[in-house]
């Protein structure tokens, strides 16, 4: 006969209250029980509310972020909380007395998250999220230095403000004003954090309507994308590298459909000198591409 469903929320709460950490601690291996034997509809209730009512800490936090990307059956939902522990995971790396408490298994963390970041990858649904929500920007801690003043992050959470204003006006429709937006912000923050700037360009070239300023914002992402992947390298936040990832897709698909709508005039000499830089880059990827595959098949 089969056993009743666990009711985990009434499980937990009828624990002894009296230890908080205790009450935590049991909560938490009821949740995993959940999930290893695959009733998500507890594990995923049982892991929000921990994070409802208690005061939870840091990388429990992160493994009940987990729970909830890997128990819930919304993709975008999944996806809304893998992000955040790719960047609690990123903060607690960088937080020694964080990641070096007993029981911390940051390495068997990454497994899991690049364990989800495959299954998501292969489990996209068949719609496409809007352009800017397909472009998330990092975290903070990602993007500054230990030299940055705290000036430096004021402006960053004021650009950060400015780039969701902004893309309110794509939600709209409003893509003229949009644009406008968009160069706004390049105009009126000179010193904004590279990965913003390059979020705020790549948007620009695959929005506006003018061939001619869709490739040259084109462009200039394309060099600051290779400056901070050379910039960060080996040492590259998770958040980073999955910024960095869609924006390398949005390069390749705009420099594709530059080639292949030919938008450019054939009487215009500085659109179809853009275009031809355009042809010449994309075929150096392809070249790497080609020559990576090839690499890894010896």
């Amino acid at each position: 006969m089969e056993q009743p469903k666990l009711q985990i929320v009434e499980t937990i709460i009828a624990l002894d209250q009296t230890n908080v950490l205790d009450v935590l601690r049991k909560a938490f291996r009821l949740i995993a029980d959940c999930y290893e034997a695959d009733t998500m509809d507890e594990s995923l209730a049982g892991a929000r509310h921990l994070l409802e009512n208690y005061s939870v800490p840091p990388y429990m936090t992160l493994k009940l972020y987990i729970v909830i990307s890997a128990s819930s059956n919304d993709w975008s939902y999944a996806e809304e909380y893998r992000l955040q522990a790719e960047r609690l995971y990123t903060g607690i790396c960088r937080t020694p007395h964080l990641s070096n408490r007993p029981g911390v298994d940051l390495e068997g963390v990454r497994k899991e998250l690049d364990i989800l970041s495959a299954y998501q990858l292969d489990n996209r649904p068949t719609f496409r999220p809007t352009l800017p929500q397909s472009l998330v920007l990092p975290s903070n801690d990602s993007m500054l230095s230990d030299d940055d003043t705290e000036e430096e992050e004021e402006q960053l959470d004021e650009v950060r403000d400015e780039c969701a204003g902004a893309d309110s006006l794509y939600d709209y429709g409003d893509l003229p004003g949009y644009v406008n937006a968009l160069e706004d912000i390049l105009h009126n923050y000179k010193h904004m954090s590279p990965l913003v700037k390059l979020r705020t360009c790549l948007l620009v070239a695959s929005v506006t309507d003018s061939p001619s300023h869709a490739i040259s914002r084109r462009e200039e992402a394309e060099q600051l994308w290779r400056e901070q992947k050379n910039f960060f390298g080996a040492r590259m936040p998770a958040d980073v590298q999955s910024f960095l990832q869609a924006a390398r897709g949005q390069l390749d698909e705009l420099a594709r459909d530059q080639l292949e709508t030919g938008s450019t005039s054939a009487d215009d000499p500085v659109e179809n000198a853009a275009l031809s830089n355009a042809t010449a880059e994309l075929s150096r990827i392809r070249l790497e591409d080609q020559q990576g595959d090839n690499h890894a098949n010896h």
